[in-house]
């Protein structure tokens, strides 16, 4: 499993593109998206969710919030197969991880 937060669209890039390469049974892809977007943050977050379609990640999980419905619109459009996820408690999901 990976955890990954970056803080821009780059460092995503870079963080899937060490995913897609990684050797492992289930990959697992957990995001809020990124934040302070502006009038940007629909395409942005399209284009995040067309890369994670991309990258060959078995799970989704995503923290909903106000971009969550972009990542989803970029998902469908990268014809994601995988399963999705939206938490709509994030610090009680973190919260199991940290009790693990």
């Amino acid at each position: 499993m990976m955890i990954h937060i970056m803080a821009n669209l780059e460092g995503m890039k870079a963080g899937l593109s060490l995913l897609k390469d990684l050797p492992a049974k289930r990959k697992l892809y957990v995001t809020p998206g990124l934040v302070d977007q502006g009038d940007l943050a629909a395409k942005v977050h399209n284009e995040l969710g067309r890369l994670i379609a991309t990258s060959s990640v078995d799970v989704v999980v995503l923290m909903d919030n106000s971009v969550t419905k972009y990542i989803i619109e970029g998902l469908k459009a990268g014809n994601y197969k995988g399963e999705t996820l939206v938490e709509e408690d994030p610090l009680a999901y973190y919260q199991i991880w940290i009790n693990l």
